[in-house]
C-alpha cells in the first residue's frame, strides 16, 4: 500500500473512532502515529474531499458526509436526525406526502433523512437526491440562510445559478430571490410534475437544516396550500425547539461536569 494512502486511512480511522464527537488534532496525530504537521495536512485533504469535517477553529474533527456514504455509522448528523425523525414521521403520516430533512455542505445539498408519504401516488426518494441547492426548495431555503460572506463563497465555488434557477440566474438576481425567501419564511418550487415546499429549521437563531415536503403537483391545490404550509412550518419549528432543548441540556451537563471537577 502506498505510504500516503496508509497514513490517510489511519487518520480517517482515528476520526471514525468517535464519529460525532470532535477529536482534536493532537489526539488524532497520536492515534495515527503521525506528527501533528503531517496529520494536519492529511486532514485538510480529507476535509476538502468531504470525508472529514472541522467542527471549528481548534475544536477538532468529525466524520463528513462522504465517509457516511461508505460506512455503516448511520445517518450523517445523527443527532439532528434523531430529534427530527418522529416529527417527520408524524407529518408524513398525517399528510400522506414525502418529507425530508436536508443540510448544506459546501456547494451541495445533502439529504439527511426522509420519510415517504403513504399516498397511492407519491414522490419516491430516488427522485429527490439531487445535490444542487439551486434546484430544490430545501436547497433554496438553506442558501437564503447564508451570510453575505458565505453566499459569496458559494458563488465563487459553484457560479451563478443560470439555467439551474432561471429567476435567479445572476448573482444580483440570486440575492433578490433569496431575500424574497427570507421575507416569506419558506420556499416553493414547482418542477412540473412535482412541487416542493421547505421551511428552515433554526437553533438559537441559526439555520441548521431545512425541512421539505414533496408531492405531485396536481395535489398542491389552492385549497390545500395553506394546510400544507402551516403543517410544514409548525413541524420545522417543533424540530428547531427540540434542537434548542438539546443544546441547553448539553450546556447544563458541561457546566455540571466542570463544577464537579472544581
Amino acid at each position: 500500500m502506498l505510504e500516503a494512502v496508509r497514513k490517510a486511512l489511519k487518520v480517517l480511522e482515528a476520526v471514525a473512532a468517535r464519529p460525532e464527537a470532535p477529536t482534536p488534532l493532537g489526539t488524532l496525530a497520536d492515534s495515527a502515529g503521525l506528527n501533528p504537521a503531517t496529520c494536519a495536512h492529511i486532514l485538510a485533504s480529507l476535509v476538502e474531499a468531504g470525508y472529514v469535517e472541522q467542527a471549528g477553529r481548534k475544536q477538532g474533527y468529525t466524520l463528513g458526509p462522504a465517509a457516511y456514504a461508505l460506512s455503516a455509522h448511520g445517518a450523517y448528523r445523527r443527532d439532528l436526525v434523531r430529534l427530527a425523525e418522529p416529527v417527520m414521521a408524524g407529518l408524513a403520516g398525517s399528510l400522506g406526502e414525502t418529507v425530508l430533512l436536508a443540510a448544506l455542505r459546501g456547494v451541495r445539498r445533502l439529504v439527511l433523512h426522509e420519510v415517504e408519504g403513504g399516498g397511492l401516488v407519491r414522490v419516491r426518494a430516488e427522485a429527490l437526491r439531487g445535490d444542487d441547492p439551486c434546484e430544490t426548495a430545501t436547497g433554496r431555503v438553506l442558501l437564503a440562510a447564508l451570510s453575505g460572506e458565505e453566499l459569496a463563497a458559494f458563488l465563487k465555488a459553484a457560479g451563478a445559478p443560470g439555467r439551474r434557477w432561471p429567476e435567479a440566474a445572476t448573482a444580483a438576481k440570486l440575492s433578490e430571490e433569496l431575500a424574497r425567501i427570507r421575507q416569506a419564511g419558506h420556499a416553493v418550487v414547482d418542477r412540473g410534475e412535482v412541487t416542493g415546499l421547505a421551511f428552515p429549521v433554526s437553533r438559537g437563531g441559526r439555520v441548521v437544516a431545512a425541512l421539505g415536503l414533496f408531492l405531485p403537483t396536481y395535489r398542491f391545490t389552492a385549497a390545500r396550500r395553506p394546510q400544507l404550509l402551516a403543517a410544514l412550518g409548525e413541524a420545522a419549528q417543533a424540530i428547531g425547539a427540540k434542537c434548542q432543548g438539546l443544546a441547553v441540556d448539553r450546556a447544563r451537563a458541561r457546566l455540571e461536569t466542570k463544577e464537579k471537577r472544581s
